[in-house]
């Protein structure tokens, strides 16, 4: 559903800023409003843009409302100093966007993929390829590093590597080097060893599903897998605060395993006719912050009691059809 929504997004609402040059960044004012804790993301204003809300879903808060920077993910840094945000103005389209990171009241903004295309040797194909765009970032625990991923340019659509740069910018590396496979970054490992990514082979097709296999794998910062997994046993979701969990969203329901992807228990199920998406968890550990999906349409946001099961909805714009999904939840 990630990739569905960031492709859909970028390219209906925001195609026609792409030309935008990544050496001249939009300049930024302070959001609008005090942030609450959880991020969201909502089309409501006409242009995907950041809110904020409390756990509870009240003081939902519009925190910017800048048509010609258009955002369409944020998360806080692990030490609640800093925002980034992902905007197609300075990406590319299809491949990718660009991630900027802000003071977290929205005041600073710069760009931190400074590169809109990269080109780097590949040892299987004996040749450099080139990379273009950036999307999907995660903070690493000490917030000095933002992990992202990038599209190979002319490879079958969605074929993409993890990438990793400094909080100023600097410092920009490969992690993975696997041609053809489509990548989706979860998280980062509390502990800062690990980024964790669902991956897709998009040429190939399951003989029992009739769809690219999926798989999840944990790769140590040398982009060398450590563990994997398929989603019919285990999926791939957010680290808990504390380092010792995994959440993850199966066709009937959210569940959470130990780290090493072991002892997965279902915690709660899917409402009627939505499918659940873990997107992170409370700074306590205690609940689960989830996206829900209505027919490929991410437009509700529920939180899971992970002791007793209770789903509770907190979605902020009720029978709203354009896109509205959580993005964090502030430590």
């Amino acid at each position: 559903m990630k990739k569905n929504r960031i492709t859909v997004v970028s390219l209906i609402l925001l195609i026609s800023l792409w030309f935008q040059s990544c050496e001249n960044p939009v300049g930024s004012s302070n959001f609008l409003a005090t942030p609450g804790p959880i991020l969201f993301m909502c089309t409501k204003s006409g242009t995907s843009q950041p809110y904020s809300m409390n756990p509870d879903g009240s003081n939902v808060q519009q925190l910017s409302n800048d048509s010609k920077f258009p955002i369409v993910d944020a998360k806080w840094s692990p030490d609640g100093k800093k925002v980034a945000v992902e905007s197609p103005v300075g990406g590319i389209p299809i491949y990718g966007d660009a991630i900027y990171v802000e003071n977290s009241d929205g005041s600073s903004r710069y760009l931190a993929t400074r590169k809109s295309m990269v080109v780097m040797y590949d040892s299987t194909v004996g040749d450099t390829v080139a990379y273009r765009g950036a999307l999907g970032p995660v903070w690493s625990p000490d917030s000095k590093q933002i992990a992202y991923i990038r599209h190979r340019l002319a490879e079958p659509l969605y074929s993409s590597d993890i990438f990793v740069v400094d909080v100023d910018g600097q410092n920009e590396r490969r992690i993975t080097d696997s041609p053809k496979i489509e990548k989706d970054l979860v998280d980062w490992s509390p502990d800062g060893n690990y980024l964790l990514a669902a991956l897709t082979n998009d040429l190939q097709m399951d003989s029992v599903t009739g769809l690219p296999p999926r798989s999840a794998v944990l790769y140590n910062l040398q982009g060398m897998p450590v563990m994997s997994w398929v989603p019919s046993k285990a999926g791939a979701g957010p680290f808990s605060r504390g380092g010792s969990k995994i959440a993850y969203g199966e066709p009937d329901g959210v569940y959470v395993m130990d780290a090493d992807g072991s002892n997965p228990q279902r915690v709660a199920s899917d409402p009627p006719g939505v499918y659940l998406s873990p997107v992170c968890w409370s700074p306590d550990d205690s609940e689960i912050l989830c996206d829900g999906s209505e027919i490929d349409v991410e437009n509700r946001i529920f939180i899971i009691n992970v002791e007793t099961g209770t789903v509770t909805e907190i979605t902020p714009f009720k029978n709203y059809d354009g896109y509205e999904f959580a993005t964090d939840w502030r430590r």
